[in-house]
């Protein structure tokens, strides 16, 4: 029984940074999730633009993002260039503007997070969950 409640606290308390989901986008400074390449990334919302900010550790100096609903790209891959600092943090800082007519009227928006490998295959993939309707 003690077993059972230590992982349901667990895991209550620990589900908002294991997914990555924030719970409310309005609210600023917002931590997310982190993994070995995006760390301390923050949402902020203003007026449909979302103000992303956060940490990355890149060999290459870019990742790429894509917003999708789960069936649709609104906004499709998206190169982002960094200064390479691998094996230091660097910080970045970037916007994204979904227009109204995109966004769905019953559904979720996700930003995700990625890099790209020498076979072109997502990795070091972190979700963000921008609105949910």
């Amino acid at each position: 029984m003690l077993q059972i409640l230590m992982a349901l606290i667990l895991v209550s308390s620990a589900s908002h940074y294991y997914t990555g989901i924030l719970t409310s986008p309005t609210e600023s400074d917002e931590r997310l999730q982190d993994n070995e390449v995006f760390r301390m990334v923050k949402v902020r919302k203003e007026n449909m633009k979302y103000k992303i900010t956060g940490e990355v550790r890149l060999r290459k100096g870019e990742f790429f993002y894509v917003v999708e609903d789960g069936h649709d790209e609104l906004i499709p891959a998206t190169k982002k260039k960094v200064e390479p600092s691998f094996p230091n943090w660097s910080k970045f800082e970037m916007e994204v503007h979904i227009p109204n007519k995109k966004l769905p009227n019953n559904g979720t928006v996700i930003l995700y997070f990625f890099e790209v490998n020498n076979e072109n295959q997502r990795f070091h993939t972190l979700p963000i969950i921008l609105e949910r309707s």
